[in-house]
């Protein structure tokens, strides 16, 4: 597979999961791993811990929620942002809000 990526594991063990994460990417089960929904805190634990930090980082990041310390972080880092766009569906009756933002993205980064 070309990219496994394991949902941020809250209540379970970050650095047994991430090992095990890199097991597969080691015998060649994954050609890359990365994180998903990872916060600052999260990828600075893994940072502090010696261990290789994610290629990818594939989270939620919109006008509303610019998560501008994750991101800056991970630009430091070379982890690539793999923005997650918010749906119509998971907006709920946001209709309103969901067609300004449309008007506000650029063509192309929606």
């Amino acid at each position: 597979m070309d990219l496994y990526l394991i949902h941020s594991p809250k209540g379970g063990d970050l650095l047994a999961t991430w090992d095990a994460m890199l097991e597969c990417k080691r015998l060649g089960l994954a050609k890359a791993v990365g994180v998903s929904n990872f916060g600052f805190e999260q990828l600075r634990q893994l940072r502090m811990s010696g261990r290789e930090m994610p290629e990818v980082n594939q989270f939620e990041l919109h006008v509303w929620n610019q998560q501008r310390e994750a991101v800056e972080y991970m630009r430091r880092e070379g982890i690539v942002i793999f923005k997650r766009r918010i749906y119509e569906k998971e907006a709920g009756s946001s209709k309103a809000a969901l067609s300004h933002a449309r008007k506000a993205t650029p063509a192309g980064d929606a």
